[in-house]
């Protein structure tokens, strides 16, 4: 009954952002790229659902499940799979078709068995995939977890350091959104987040992309 009445909580918080005239309405498409934190699971509504219905754009949700490779982890396959979404791009008649943002989540799988520099240098590749397609790249701090089969809270804390800076560094449109401060308690396996923490997670994503469309 809890889990229904927090649903219910994050949808009516949605329905009052919608209603902001802040925020526009636009045409613009919004890439969400990441693994299972993006495509969510266990019933739970994806950030980019909720992003779609705060700002009022298309937004493709572009997670993926999945463990670490033996040796270059899941940010790595991600790239891959970023190489492969794009090349549909080739086609585009028009920049309008392109997309607006391109957002990446992704690393979290990576902290206990892939070397972090290996990691970070993975996703800022994809990163710069993005940005020469001449979208605005959103760098998103992996949120906190409590499973410690995940990683350690020191190397979290290193790693999104590392993707801080990188987004202070690069010449290109971007923003950094540290979704580290999402309380873990909307957490419901100590590493996946329920409904209301997305919604929060959208929010948060939705405040420094929203002046961007």
């Amino acid at each position: 009954m809890g889990r229904w009445l927090a649903l219910s909580l994050a949808l009516d918080l949605v329905t009052c952002f919608l209603h902001s005239p802040e925020i526009p309405r636009s045409n613009a498409t919004i890439l969400a790229f990441g693994d299972s934190l993006t495509a969510a699971g266990a019933g739970s509504i994806p950030y980019g659902v909720f992003l779609a219905e705060i700002l009022g754009v298309r937004v493709e949700v572009l997670g993926v499940w999945g463990e670490t490779s033996e040796h270059r982890g899941l940010a790595h396959l991600l790239l891959g799979r970023m190489r492969q979404r794009f090349v549909s791009f080739h086609g585009a008649r028009a920049p309008s078709d392109l997309p607006d943002v391109v957002l990446l989540l992704g690393g979290t799988n990576d902290l206990s068995q892939v070397p972090l520099a290996d990691t970070i240098s993975s996703v800022k590749a994809m990163h710069e995939l993005a940005a020469s397609w001449g979208a605005v790249v959103g760098v998103l701090a992996l949120p906190r977890f409590v499973n410690p089969k995940v990683g350690s809270a020191r190397k979290l804390f290193a790693a999104n350091h590392a993707l801080a800076e990188l987004e202070q560094n690069y010449s290109f449109p971007s923003f950094f959104v540290n979704l580290s401060e999402v309380s873990s308690r909307h957490l419901y396996d100590g590493l996946h987040f329920t409904s209301d923490g997305y919604l929060i997670m959208a929010e948060m994503i939705a405040q420094k992309v929203w002046h961007w469309l």
